[in-house]
């Protein structure tokens, strides 16, 4: 079995979907929890961007962004697994993750000016802007045909990285965005019940000591009115 070190942080769903990956493919790998904040860290010395996850496999440079890692580990697997060898299937996945992370960045570009700047100090524009990134994404997946229940048995980096980060919207921003849009929660519901190593490798709530960000707050910089907390579905709830 194939082994590396990856640095990460605990809630990251870049880190979360290597982590995945990793288990559907059999790669070994051991987990090291690093904040992006140290001067002079390994981080800081292995990636000059000082981003996170990176993979330090032996006797190999190391390995960076997430994109990059998944690569690396079909790669060295073997497997079409995770990027399928059909070139429509392989777009289809590639595409997938490239919304899936772009929806990551702005989530976490939102949670960090929560977190670290008191309300007089928050640029409203700015994360309005990202705002509205995240909500044209949610609003793109709740109609879209990646998230029938069909995809939760697909195990390519696509349905990964969709389930990851939509996880983590829902760690971080709450019932708020399950509430506004049901159908793309109730999807990732059904994937942690179909995809083990995703629900093994996920992130948990209780395991989480940072700020929370009602997603109510999000909708206020929109002027959105908060999503009616009746709408969602119960868990397992049908996706037809």
């Amino acid at each position: 079995m194939q082994t590396a070190k990856l640095l990460t942080a605990y809630p990251s769903p870049f880190g979360h979907k290597v982590q995945c990956a990793a288990a559907i493919v059999g790669f070994e790998i051991r987990l090291e929890f690093v904040s992006t904040l140290e001067a002079g860290s390994e981080l800081r010395r292995v990636n000059p961007l000082g981003k996170l996850p990176v993979l330090v496999p032996v006797g190999c440079e190391p390995i960076y962004d997430s994109s990059v890692i998944v690569e690396y580990l079909q790669l060295r697997t073997g497997t079409t697994l995770l990027i399928p060898r059909d070139s429509q299937m392989r777009l289809s996945a590639l595409r997938a993750q490239a919304l899936a992370d772009g929806l990551a960045e702005a989530a976490v570009l939102i949670y960090s000016e929560f977190q670290w700047r008191e309300p007089p100090m928050r640029n409203t524009a700015w994360l309005a802007h990202q705002a509205e990134k995240m909500v044209r994404c949610l609003d793109h997946l709740e109609g879209a045909q990646m998230l029938n229940p069909r995809a939760t048995a697909e195990r390519n980096i696509g349905t990964i990285a969709l389930g990851c980060t939509l996880n983590y919207l829902a760690l971080r921003f709450g019932n708020g965005m399950a509430n506004r849009w049901p159908r793309t929660f109730s999807w990732v519901e059904h994937l942690a019940r179909d995809m083990e190593e995703f629900a093994s490798t996920a992130p948990l709530q209780q395991a989480l000591h940072l700020k929370y960000v009602p997603a109510d707050e999000l909708f206020g910089l929109l002027r959105l009115e908060p999503a009616n907390t009746t709408t969602r579905p119960s868990l397992g709830g049908s996706l037809d």
